[in-house]
């Protein structure tokens, strides 16, 4: 009984502070809506506050619906505010809506490319994962492709996109193009494993060393999907004991 009183009175507590942050948070943004809206700016800030103030799950489950209708005005302002597109999805996602949230997303892309700012590229692959995730694979295969397209891509490799790029051209039962990216992931993850070993530079060698272990991991994932049957004597040593070739594939030291 008294276990259950206690019970009864937390509710009681966390019900009252859970009112008293809503009304809270419905004064601010009443507040916020009396002065003169006047840009996208206004607009996005007055959504983001609504999702970024109180406990998480609180702000989310009263802010996400409030957000949206902000985040939908900073687009009528300006229709290149690729960051309302983006934030519009995340409160989508959060009251699992992912077709809707994967057309914001799409629009985010859209929206930064008008702007002229590539930084609206890094939603590509939100694009992808819910695209995967609503079995749309030949959106998803798309959207990977024009992921590991961009420059920084290009430099670093993308070692996890190729992974997830080769499962989804598996599950569009194209095995020669998913077994090419496995491959290429290999290629990658030997690079950057020989790069951290070889590293000289005491802060570029610390962090190449901290993502040895991700490597590794990830290289296990490539192998298993291979299962050997690709690269034949390229699984048999391990990548990290290799030394690198002119071709870009790796012998035993």
């Amino acid at each position: 009984m008294p276990d259950s009183r206690l019970s009864s009175a937390l509710r009681r507590i966390t019900s009252a502070r859970g009112f008293l942050l809503a009304a809270w948070l419905l004064a601010a943004g009443g507040a916020a809506r009396a002065q003169q809206p006047d840009s996208a700016e206004y607009y996005f800030q007055l959504g983001a506050g609504y999702m970024n103030t109180g406990p998480v799950t609180l702000r989310r489950a009263l802010g996400a619906g409030e957000a949206i209708g902000d985040y939908t005005k900073a687009q009528s302002f300006d229709s290149t505010y690729y960051w309302a597109y983006r934030n519009r999805a995340y409160c989508l996602e959060y009251l699992q809506q992912p077709a809707r949230a994967l057309a914001d997303y799409q629009r985010a892309v859209a929206a930064g490319a008008r702007r002229g700012d590539p930084n609206a590229d890094d939603q590509l692959l939100s694009c992808a994962r819910l695209s995967e995730k609503l079995g749309r694979y030949a959106d998803a295969e798309l959207a990977y492709t024009r992921f590991l397209a961009l420059p920084h891509l290009q430099r670093q490799g993308g070692a996890a996109i190729l992974l997830a790029r080769g499962d989804v051209r598996r599950q569009l039962q194209l095995p020669t193009q998913a077994a090419d990216d496995y491959r290429r992931c290999l290629q990658v993850i030997y690079h950057q494993l020989w790069l951290a070993r070889t590293a000289t530079d005491v802060y570029d060698r610390s962090w190449r060393q901290q993502e040895v272990p991700a490597l590794r991991a990830l290289w296990q994932q490539v192998q298993e999907r291979l299962q050997g049957r690709f690269l034949g004597q390229l699984l048999e040593a391990p990548p990290w004991e290799d030394e690198p070739r002119e071709d870009g594939w790796y012998r035993k030291s």
